[in-house]
This record gives structure tokens, C-alpha cells and sequence, in this order.
């Protein structure tokens, strides 16, 4: 048994919030969410805080995906598009915290074999132009052409960028 929440990852676009500001909003626990990003089935309670929050009916943000596969521990779950562009949206909302530090960038350049000036601003534009943005635990991955960067998503710090 699966739900989908693919819907409420698209409400929440539309009305320009973040899973946190949600999650605050609807007075749930992050291990609530955590398990709602996986599809896992939530309690009527929660579902009513969802409903009061967000003011919505049930049917407008889960579905029930019947014979779903389970995820599996050994790799990482596929995440659907809806999702995916939240989170995706979510990085680029705040791409105006994003910082490296020296030993960080010196790293970088050393990574990617190129001469920048500022680090940051060229991670920035990457970003931007991305192909695709995935966040998997504490990090952002970010794929830009042939190049990966990776960014702590507490603290938006460049951990590291490298070539394909």
C-alpha cells in the first residue's frame, strides 16, 4: 500500500511555499513529513491539519497508488516530477544563500581544473542552468552540463564541485 502526495508537492508550488513553511503551517512533525516525502500513509489527525491548513478536501492532495513497488534501501527512490520540482524550487528560491569557503573553493578549482575568480557567482550560474537539482539527505546534488556541485542544504555552503 502507497500514497501519492504528488498533488500537495503542487499545491505547495503553486501557492509558493517550502515543505517547512507547510509543515509549520499544518502542525506536523518532521517524521510526518519525512514519511509523507516517501508515501507513506498518514493518520485521519494528520490528514485533518492538512485539510484545516491548507483549506482542501482529501482527494485534492492524496491519492492511493495500488500494487506500487516498495522502496528499496539499497538505492535511492525515483522521485516523481511534481516533487522533484518542488524541491528543485525550493534551492533556487534561496540560491541567494549559497557561499563557499576558501579551502572550499580552492577545492573546486582544483576539481574542475578551471581559474575562477569567484566561486560562488560560477556555481550560481550553473545552478541556474541546471539539468536537473536533487536533494538526497543533508545535500543538494546539481547537474550542470558536465559538472556536479554540491550543496549542504541547512547551511546552502558549496561542499564541493567536480567534472562529471
Amino acid at each position: 500500500m502507497s500514497f501519492s502526495y504528488g498533488k500537495l508537492w503542487k499545491i505547495l508550488i503553486d501557492r509558493g511555499m517550502t515543505k517547512e513553511q507547510f509543515r509549520k503551517m499544518a502542525n506536523l512533525s518532521p517524521a510526518t513529513s519525512a514519511a509523507m516525502s516517501k508515501g507513506a500513509g498518514i493518520s485521519s489527525k494528520v490528514m485533518e491539519r492538512i485539510c484545516v491548513a491548507l483549506k482542501l478536501q482529501p482527494g485534492d492532495f492524496l491519492e492511493y497508488v495500488e500494487d506500487a513497488p516498495p522502496l528499496e534501501a539499497s538505492r535511492p527512490a525515483v522521485k516523481p516530477p511534481v516533487e522533484a520540482l518542488a524541491e528543485s524550487a525550493e534551492l533556487l528560491r534561496n540560491i541567494h544563500k549559497i557561499r563557499v569557503t576558501e579551502l572550499g573553493a580552492e577545492r573546486i578549482r582544483r576539481n574542475i581544473g578551471m581559474k575562477i575568480d569567484n566561486v560562488t557567482k560560477w556555481c550560481t550560474q550553473k545552478i541556474k542552468k541546471a539539468d536537473s537539482i536533487e536533494r538526497r539527505g543533508k545535500n543538494w546534488y546539481v547537474n550542470a552540463g558536465k559538472f556536479v556541485i554540491t550543496i549542504n542544504a541547512q547551511t546552502y555552503n558549496i561542499v564541493t564541485a567536480h567534472k562529471k
